[in-house]
């Protein structure tokens, strides 16, 4: 099963051998999530407030997951968001929102990990979708 999703993921222009590797390393099995909003969470992408009494503090990621898969998401989504047109639009929308480059690029990765969740739990390959 491993194989096979891991030649899954380099159907995804962007997403070499290692990166699938270390993404399917990391993760584990599909099996272990049961909605990919979990397995944004087991990478550490959601979002944490920092509130103390009366203060608000900023919102940033949570970084509780293993730091080599973030990584390879990150710069994974760095190409992708280049040659695709589908994740493109995901950023671009975030940048007309006043984003910052990084807050766009971990939207972007929050949308990869439901990608490939998709991908991983229907046994298939990435089909680019035309709109966001």
């Amino acid at each position: 099963m491993y194989e096979q999703a891991g030649l899954y993921f380099t159907s995804i222009t962007g997403v070499g051998t290692i990166t699938a590797a270390t993404i399917l390393g990391e993760f584990g099995s599909v099996t272990k999530f049961t909605q990919p909003k979990q397995m944004v969470a087991f990478a550490g992408i959601d979002p944490k407030l920092r509130n103390s009494g009366q203060h608000q503090g900023q919102v940033h990621i949570s970084k509780r997951g293993p730091r080599y898969l973030r990584r390879a998401l990150y710069l994974a989504c760095q190409v992708v968001v280049r040659n695709d047109d589908y994740f493109h639009s995901i950023y671009q929308r975030h940048r007309d929102k006043g984003k910052s480059h990084k807050e766009a690029i971990i939207a972007v990765m929050n949308r990869f990990i439901h990608v490939l969740y998709a991908m991983w739990r229907d046994n298939r390959p990435y089909y680019p979708l035309t709109q966001a």
